[in-house]
């Protein structure tokens, strides 16, 4: 029985993720275009990704979106470790923590689910480039 209380757990968690997103307490709009800007910058996502994508990722709303991300797991992983450590952002649901939630909304460059994040290390010389995408998040939130 309590194999079946664990497998049953798990299912529930899994569909938890399935439409989970982070909950930007701020101007989505304003943070998903900048971000958005950002990111086709650096490279990070692919180009036909589209701001609403960002904002749907940042809406606290359910959502099914997947981003593809080209920028590397260890400047992802880095990236949410900094954007963690913000108190404008959470999970959606809030039972999921932001590994979870990533795994679920990100995709590599092959297309396949982003998993394990928290074990990488973060990248050196990337700092400019995490920096500056904290740093939207930072000037549009509510204060």
């Amino acid at each position: 029985w309590d194999s079946d209380k664990l497998c049953l757990k798990r299912i529930v968690e899994e569909d938890r993720s399935a439409t989970s997103c982070f909950c930007y307490r701020g101007d989505v709009t304003a943070a998903s275009e900048k971000v958005h800007e950002l990111c086709i910058k650096y490279k990070l996502i692919a180009k036909d990704t589209s701001i609403g994508q960002i904002k749907a990722l940042f809406s606290g709303k359910e959502t099914d979106i997947t981003i593809q991300w080209l920028g590397g797991k260890g400047l992802l992983a880095y990236l949410f470790r900094q954007l963690n450590s913000c108190k404008f952002i959470s999970t959606y649901p809030d039972t999921l923590d932001c590994w979870q939630v990533i795994s679920a909304r990100f995709l590599d460059k092959k297309g396949e689910c982003m998993k394990y994040l928290r074990d990488f290390n973060d990248p050196t010389g990337k700092d400019n480039i995490v920096e500056d995408i904290v740093k939207v998040f930072n000037l549009n939130a509510k204060q």
